[in-house]
């Protein structure tokens, strides 16, 4: 299994404190965003390369970043500005074709921050044979209009929505999918018709392909997008 984190984005609504830094590499109490994700994922014993996208302006920063850590690969997307960005989607393609991929995957938001473990998903992800997505539970449908929205029914996806208006449930996406490498070709084929900024919009036009386990975490999750929500993670993590 590979591992892509997608880390490639220019942050604004985070601006100034990321307008020469990505929000990955910024610290949640003396501790690099990208710290805590790494050290989740590297728990996964049968994923022999975690593969991380940036853009060309953070580039070097990860590298610097990266030190002598043989299982990590960073990317250069060689986008230097935010008009020019190839979304989610895109860098994840870019990713799969620059290292050639064929191969399980974990596709995973570089600006996640979650308490909870990724090996139990990863045995489900194993035993059921589907393609896994990881949902959490926020509780709150005003706050679930932010996400993408689940329904689930017998522990599967069986409607999906980005950013609905009006949410039909509180189970949002985490933005952690495992994804079978018969997969890959249906990224292709999503990222052709030229759809390829939010991962949300590819699981929305997934589910309706193949079947996808729905996992909701149990624990803490924040996604840092916005200054209220890091600094909520500064409080909490």
């Amino acid at each position: 299994m590979k591992a892509i984190v997608l880390a490639a984005g220019f942050a604004t609504r985070l601006y100034p404190s990321t307008l020469n830094k990505s929000k990955s590499l910024l610290k949640v109490n003396n501790k690099l965003v990208i710290d805590y994700i790494i050290e989740k994922i590297q728990k996964i014993k049968n994923i022999d390369e975690i593969i991380l996208v940036t853009n060309n302006n953070f580039y070097q920063d990860f590298l610097n970043w990266k030190k002598d850590r043989e299982i990590l690969t960073i990317l250069n997307d060689g986008v230097s500005k935010l008009e020019d960005k190839l979304g989610a989607i895109g860098d994840l393609l870019f990713a799969i074709n620059k290292r050639g991929i064929n191969d399980n995957l974990l596709v995973i938001s570089g600006d996640n921050l979650f308490d909870y473990s990724l090996e139990e998903p990863y045995e489900v992800f194993r035993r059921e044979g589907k393609d896994l997505s990881l949902f959490y539970d926020t509780g709150n449908f005003e706050e679930a209009k932010r996400f993408g929205v689940a329904l689930i029914e017998n522990n599967f996806l069986v409607n999906f929505e980005e950013k609905p208006q009006n949410p039909k449930s509180t189970f949002c996406s985490s933005s952690t999918y495992f994804f079978k490498k018969s997969t890959i070709p249906l990224i292709k084929e999503f990222a052709s018709k030229g759809l390829a900024d939010q991962p949300g919009l590819f699981l929305q036009y997934l589910y309706k392909k193949v079947p996808i386990f729905a996992y909701v975490t149990q624990g803490k999750w924040l996604d840092i997008g916005t200054k209220e929500s890091f600094e909520k993670a500064q409080r909490e993590f």
